[in-house]
């Protein structure tokens, strides 16, 4: 899910519910207000809940299944298929696939290398 902050949030927010949101892919936004021209900067980001402990494994899939469907990854990977064998012609398939390996990739990274997480699982 998608969330804006005036402020820069943290990476992770205890929400004292037994969940914690987990922000990730923090951008600043710079607005300038149109009758004054001051510039205010806010936040964007991608975010997901975890529920009990945070742990490296549950924030990697809580991420990789809000940004793929499960059939997304199948089809995904079914059509890479396809188009090795020659049955699918057009490399966007090929490409599509190995786009989303990169972004999996991505994610595993910036989680592995986030040090408020600290069960790795």
């Amino acid at each position: 899910m998608k969330a804006h902050y005036n402020d820069q949030p943290p990476v992770l927010q205890n929400q004292n519910n037994g969940s914690h949101l987990y922000n990730y892919d923090i951008l600043p936004v710079i607005q300038t207000d149109p009758q004054t021209g001051i510039e205010r900067t806010s936040y964007k980001c991608a975010q997901v809940i975890i529920w009990g402990e945070v742990t490296k494994k549950k924030v990697k899939t809580a991420i990789i299944v809000s940004e793929f469907e499960p059939e997304d990854e199948k089809k995904l990977m079914n059509d890479y298929f396809a188009f090795t064998d020659g049955s699918l012609t057009d490399v966007k398939y090929k490409d599509n696939y190995l786009a989303f390996l990169v972004r999996r990739k991505t994610i595993k990274d910036m989680v592995d290398n986030d040090v408020l997480i600290t069960v790795i699982e």
